[in-house]
């Protein structure tokens, strides 16, 4: 019975090469149990950006009856937090305290300051900063290819009364990202809670909505996501469960 395999992908963006080496393990009944990936970052030439390599050991979890319900994804830069809930959601990664910190679909990853407010949003090789007024409610978003580069686009931003964002428009500096003119994200709250988010071309052509469903104890229990012609494009299922995470 095979008890591993290797499989190698690779995918090209806009101003770099992603490579994954996996490596997949499998349960005495042949059910993929657990992978090792082995993920590079290759920059086309003339970008500044600094390759990158990193390793990471993804479990995954299926029910009783053997559906699939999500992974757990631990990478080689170690960290120790007390056993908690972790949210388990197929294409999207949390720290310790529930915050996204990154999302697979659009390659982006997040960083948070001590008063747990997002600074940094990296996207497709791009380094953004996030920017907040004297009063603490967030204006602008500025992306660079590096830190301390130049601006290449950025994101006005709109905030409810709650300090929500709730309309991001997108500009393009750099004649490269001119697709990303006139872009807009529209959020909706209720409850305190992120609601629906819509995502429109610079044409003002919706493009898709994301719809989030919470359970009475506040943690998302589906998100629906809806192409422009509201026919539905996946629905992601989130699965919590318990783990401890320890320091080599």
């Amino acid at each position: 019975m095979l008890d591993s395999c290797a499989v190698t992908q690779s995918r090209t963006l806009k101003n770099c090469r992603e490579e994954s080496e996996y490596t997949y393990k499998y349960d005495i009944y042949g059910v993929k149990a657990s992978a090792n990936e082995i993920k590079s970052i290759i920059y086309n030439p003339g970008e500044s950006a600094q390759d990158y390599t990193g390793e990471y050991e993804h479990t995954y979890y299926y029910d009783a009856s053997g559906k699939y319900l999500g992974y757990v994804t631990e990478s080689s830069k170690s960290y120790s937090v007390s056993v908690g809930d972790y949210n388990i959601v197929p294409e999207e990664e949390y720290d310790a305290d529930g915050r996204l910190v990154k999302k697979m679909e659009d390659n982006r990853s997040y960083e948070y300051d001590e008063n747990g407010r997002m600074i940094l949003a990296m996207r497709d090789g791009l380094i953004g900063d996030i920017i907040y007024d004297n009063s603490g409610v967030r204006v602008k978003e500025e992306y660079r290819k590096e830190k301390g580069g130049e601006i290449v686009m950025y994101a006005d931003c709109e905030c409810d009364g709650d300090g929500n964002v709730v309309r991001l428009t997108k500009h393009a500096v750099n004649e490269s990202y001119q697709e990303e003119e006139g872009a807009v994200e529209e959020y909706q709250y209720a409850g305190g809670k992120l609601f629906a988010c819509a995502y429109y071309k610079g044409d003002g052509t919706l493009e898709r909505t994301k719809v989030y469903k919470y359970t009475l104890d506040g943690k998302i229990e589906n998100i629906t996501i809806y192409l422009g012609d509201n026919s539905v494009e996946n629905i992601l299922t989130p699965v919590y469960t318990k783990i401890a995470v320890y320091t080599e």
